[in-house]
């Protein structure tokens, strides 16, 4: 299994942080490149295992969207900035908008709105409004700013809370009317850098100096501390001091380093390679679907999906799954490329239809990929100066073509009905063979015979 996310569910990551804080900021806006306020995730320039950026707004709240999304692309670049500054090679990876005319990378994020109903602001409630809007890739982690009233939970103040989630990669909430955020943007980054390496797995429970629902006890300066007091900043903290417990550690536990969320700069930073050729067939319900990539790619494996986008297989080798279904089934499957530096390829779709062979996402049949059954019952009768061959009638659903019937020396033809007669002279002492052949040119199994 690769080691881009972590499966199991992590108890609910707390940072709980006083109501006093240093008023400079240290991090600034950027001019955001988008336009009005998308609802749904827009195309993305990279593919890859990417944060999405979400604005969750309460119904009846005053709506900032765009007083806030400048910010939270300095949150993105403060961020980044410093995290290289930790580790060279890593930095976290943005789901960017196709804006190659901005003023600057992080002013492509793309930023979605979400309405969250009036009077939820606990974290399940906004999380779930969140899914119920459409975000919930499997490739994906939100990061949600939260512009409600303030967390009502068991301490007053929290400044955000997160998930390692089931489905997405996490689920990151930054509480924007807590902890002096609104004011401080230093603040904010601060405390969006530890949600977010929250949601990428810190605090393991196997950790040394793991304390306080996955926080460390080390250390005053460290990013995954508990508590964050008056002055803190980003630039005053440490990822992973000693570097023993969530981030670049020696030890056998999860780390964060190896989240399929950041940039793996030491890697190839190419896109994977798309897929190419994927089709399906099945054999009495027995179905084998078969793709390739478009070129190859260091440690290149497949995500495969469902017809309802769920990732069924997150580490797929081969080229190559199986399943089985009965006659007149549909079937829908997604596969995508992926590379060892976390980069997916356009997501490739199948509609696949028990018996017939490839369809529309309506069902239609657009091409028939099942070969006709097995010609059975082949019997070989001599009459004189003929050869007489009869064999049991096959069905198809989509309908037949004919019988190819072969020897060796005799140009292949093809009957519609179930017999055909030769000259004794010309099959005499050779093997005969018949196969069904349907309207598509697909070749069912053949029957053979030795004409004696």
């Amino acid at each position: 299994m690769r080691s881009v996310r972590r499966l199991a569910l992590l108890a609910l990551a707390v940072a709980a942080g006083t109501l006093a804080f240093a008023t400079s900021a240290r991090a600034v806006a950027i001019p955001w490149c988008g336009t009005g306020e998308p609802t749904t995730d827009q195309p993305d320039a990279v593919s890859a295992y990417e944060w999405h950026v979400v604005y969750a707004l309460p119904d009846g709240s005053p709506d900032r969207f765009a007083a806030f999304a400048p910010r939270f692309a300095g949150d993105a670049a403060t961020m980044s900035a410093w995290w290289v500054g930790q580790d060279s090679t890593r930095t976290p990876r943005y789901d960017l908008i196709d804006a190659p005319s901005c003023g600057s990378q992080f002013g492509r994020i793309d930023i979605s709105l979400v309405h969250v109903a009036a009077g939820i602001s606990d974290f399940e409630g906004i999380a779930n409004a969140v899914r119920a809007a459409g975000f919930e890739s499997p490739d994906k982690g939100y990061l949600i700013y939260f512009d409600g009233s303030p967390h009502v939970g068991d301490e007053y103040g929290v400044c955000g809370e997160s998930i390692v989630d089931s489905v997405a990669f996490a689920y990151s909430i930054d509480y924007l009317r807590t902890c002096g955020q609104e004011s401080s943007d230093d603040t904010r980054a601060l405390i969006v850098t530890h949600e977010m390496t929250h949601g990428m797995g810190a605090v393991p429970d196997e950790a040394p100096h793991v304390c306080n629902n996955g926080h460390v006890c080390d250390s005053p300066s460290d990013l995954m501390k508990a508590v964050f007091e008056a002055g803190d900043s980003l630039a005053g903290v440490t990822l992973d001091v000693g570097r023993d417990d969530y981030y670049g550690h020696t030890g056998s536990w999860w780390d964060v380093r190896n989240s399929g969320l950041l940039y793996d700069l030491d890697q190839s930073l190419a896109p994977a390679p798309t897929i190419v050729r994927l089709t399906a067939t099945d054999t009495a319900g027995s179905i084998r679907v078969d793709w390739a990539p478009s070129g190859s790619a260091d440690g290149l494996y497949y995500r495969v999906y469902d017809g309802q986008g769920n990732l069924t297989n997150e580490d797929q080798q081969s080229t190559e799954l199986t399943a089985s279904g009965t006659r007149g089934q549909i079937f829908t499957w997604t596969i995508r490329s992926a590379t060892a530096a976390g980069f997916l390829s356009p997501p490739a779709t199948l509609h696949y239809k028990v018996g017939y062979g490839i369809v529309d996402a309506s069902g239609a049949l657009l091409q028939d990929t099942v070969k006709p059954a097995a010609v059975t019952h082949l019997r070989v009768t001599n009459t004189g100066t003929k050869v007489v061959l009869r064999w049991a009638k096959v069905g198809d659903p989509i309908g037949l073509r004919g019988y190819r019937v072969t020897a060796p020396g005799l140009t292949p033809l093809v009957v519609t009905g179930t017999t055909a007669s030769f000259p004794r002279g010309r099959v005499w002492g050779k093997t005969v063979s018949v196969a069904a052949v349907d309207r598509a040119g697909n070749v069912g199994a053949a029957a053979t015979a030795r004409v004696r």
